[in-house]
Order: C-alpha cells, then structure tokens, then sequence
C-alpha cells in the first residue's frame, strides 16, 4: 500500500530533518521538539528530505490553508507529483 510505505518513509527521514534543522520553524523561527516536518511540495509521498522544512503548528497550518479537509494526499493522481 502507497500510504503505509509513504508513512514508513516519513518516520525514517523526520528525526534527521528535525535534527538538521535544530527543531527550528522555518518561517518564524520557534524552535521546538515538538514542531512538524512540512512537505514543501504538499506530496506526502514525497520524503526526500530536501522537501522537509521544519514548521510550527500555526505556520504549518497557514500552509495547508486552501487545501480541502477531504483531500486525499494518497489518491493515485496525487501521488508521484
């Protein structure tokens, strides 16, 4: 399943990117263990980590503002991009 191994590639990349990062948000700089890894390219199967920037709760939210609560990041056509 696309999902399961999308996640599995998630949890191994976030604890590096994090670390690089130093925990920092980079949009407003609150730095913090508990921030969230943000993909830039909104492909959630896409964990290179080069499309990681370490974000926030509220920046994290603003940047899926727009996106439809029903979107389904793992639909095929959204997949790949």
């Amino acid at each position: 399943n696309a999902r399961v191994k999308a996640d599995a590639e998630y949890k191994a990349v976030r604890p590096r990117v994090m670390a690089e990062q130093s925990y920092r948000c980079q949009f407003c700089g609150d730095t913090s263990q508990k921030n969230h890894c943000h993909h830039l390219d909104g492909n959630h199967a896409h964990n290179a980590p080069e499309n990681f920037a370490v974000a926030d709760t509220l920046c994290h939210a603003y940047h899926h503002l727009g996106q439809s609560a029903s979107q389904d990041q793992f639909a095929p056509e959204n997949m790949g991009r």
